[in-house]
């Protein structure tokens, strides 16, 4: 058997120690920068509610205010989806003016404002999805009555001032637990203006909640103004002893005597905007026997009694349309105001002999 040669025994080569190279500092500065630039991000995108982590805090968006004004303080509520764009709202009917968030619909009526968010709609129970609305007063919403219903029904009232654009008004709020609004409206606040009512409630119309129903009303809220009628055009007339002012979207579309009588017709720059008539007529005729005369069936609408510069008149509401007639005697002539635009006209109507 063939034994192996063995190999002579070799010491191991002990590499030589390196020397410690000198180091490449050019990549240090831009790291930094990158460093504090992601930093400073963070930082800013956390202070704004755009923190794109989880975090176990929940930061609230505030909605941003269209401009500085007075902010009446409405109760919390959780917030949603913030609202950024605004856009000006003016009413053809009332005379104010406030500030909606884009893509919120106003619905703009003689007697009724309603704001919803998306397109508003009506529903064949009466009701509607508006979350904020203001109503005219009227013989049968009277603002004592609309008082005496909110401090009576709603439940854990609190009444307190609120000060819109200079003026001093209630605000009543409350819980609704399904007594005051047929279903559970929720949280119900109430400002009452002189001759209408602001209503807000936050369960009814918005019962999956996208947005922050409370913060957006106190936003629109507090950017209300009263606007004067001082701008509206003037019309006089000597011979039957009136005058009356009209907003910027009515003109005098005629003023003649038809048939005897005198017919002042306003004509609107809004094509949907179809009636307001004026009509005098001599006569010594009461406002009563004026709608005596015309109520011959039972279903004939009801009576209101109005006041129109200082004369007792009669008001009939007709439903379809909102058209409406108001009767009033003066001085041996009979007035009939007839339309479905008659607010403005009525509000600033006066005698003048």
């Amino acid at each position: 058997m063939e034994t192996p040669q063995q190999q002579p025994y070799q010491s191991p080569v002990t590499p030589p120690p390196s020397m410690p190279q000198p180091m490449n500092k050019a990549w240090i500065i831009p790291a930094v920068v990158v460093a504090v630039l992601l930093g400073g991000y963070f930082t800013f995108a956390k202070y704004q509610s755009m923190w794109p982590f989880s975090s176990q805090v929940a930061m609230e968006s505030p909605t941003p205010t269209p401009f500085s004004t007075r902010s009446p303080s409405l109760s919390p509520s959780v917030s949603q989806s913030p609202v950024n764009e605004w856009t000006a709202f003016n009413s053809k009917y009332f005379t104010l003016s406030f500030q909606v968030p884009v893509g919120f619909d106003v619905n703009d009526s003689q007697n009724y404002i309603a704001v919803a968010k998306g397109k508003y709609e009506t529903y064949e129970i009466g009701s509607n999805n508006a979350f904020l609305t203001i109503q005219r007063f009227d013989q049968n919403f009277t603002k004592e009555k609309a008082i005496a219903d909110a401090r009576g029904l709603l439940k854990n009232v609190k009444e307190s001032k609120i000060t819109i654009d200079g003026s001093e008004f209630l605000k009543i709020e409350g819980d609704d637990y399904g007594r005051y609004e047929g279903t559970s409206a929720g949280k119900i606040i109430e400002i009452f203006f002189e001759k209408s009512l602001l209503h807000v409630e936050s369960g009814r119309s918005n019962p999956a909640p996208t947005f922050d129903v409370l913060s957006t009303a106190n936003k629109i809220i507090s950017t209300i103004k009263f606007s004067s009628t001082a701008s509206w055009k003037v019309y006089t007339n000597s011979q039957y002893g009136f005058e009356v002012k009209y907003p910027p979207q009515y003109f005098v579309e005629s003023a003649k005597v038809i048939d005897s009588k005198f017919e002042l017709r306003f004509g609107f720059q809004n094509p949907g905007e179809t009636r307001a008539v004026i009509t005098v007529e001599l006569s010594n005729k009461t406002a009563q026997q004026w709608y005596n005369l015309l109520a011959k069936t039972p279903d004939y609408p009801a009576a209101q009694g109005i006041t129109i510069s200082g004369e007792p008149a009669i008001r009939i509401d007709f439903g379809e349309w909102g058209l409406s007639q108001v009767g009033v005697q003066h001085k041996g002539y009979f007035f009939i105001f007839d339309g479905n635009m008659l607010s403005p006209l009525l509000s600033t109507f006066r005698f003048t002999k």
